[in-house]
């Protein structure tokens, strides 16, 4: 059998790994989380008319237009952002994956590194 120090370093080794995995799974399941939200949240805008608006007339109707062309801007700023939001989510989780990846990599190796000292 191999010594007790080195199963202990193994274990150690293989009690981090499995520690980073759970860390690295939890970040992208928030992520995807985060972006699944987001994805399902509109950036239309209701243009709402009031009451006294339909009192005033055409006194307004310059002015309903202006409000109407400014809540368009505003819609398309939201929705652009609300765009380059969810690349920058995909891109990081991308990136996460990629690092589970590694990490479960290192899991699996010191798994059967730590298997093999146990039986020899």
């Amino acid at each position: 059998m191999s010594n007790l120090s080195n199963i202990i370093a193994l274990t150690n080794a293989l009690s981090a790994a499995t520690a980073e995995v759970g860390r690295l799974n939890g970040r992208v399941e928030k992520l995807k989380a985060i972006q699944t939200k987001l994805s399902k949240n509109s950036t239309k805008i209701a243009y709402m008319v009031t009451l006294s608006e339909l009192i005033a007339g055409e006194k307004y109707d310059a002015e309903e237009k202006q409000e109407k062309a400014d809540l368009g801007s505003l819609e398309k700023i939201l929705s652009t952002k609300k765009n380059e939001i969810l690349k920058l989510l995909n891109s990081k989780i991308t990136q996460v994956e990629e690092e589970l990846a590694t990490a479960r990599l290192s899991e699996m190796n010191a798994r059967n590194a730590l298997n093999v000292a146990l039986q020899s």
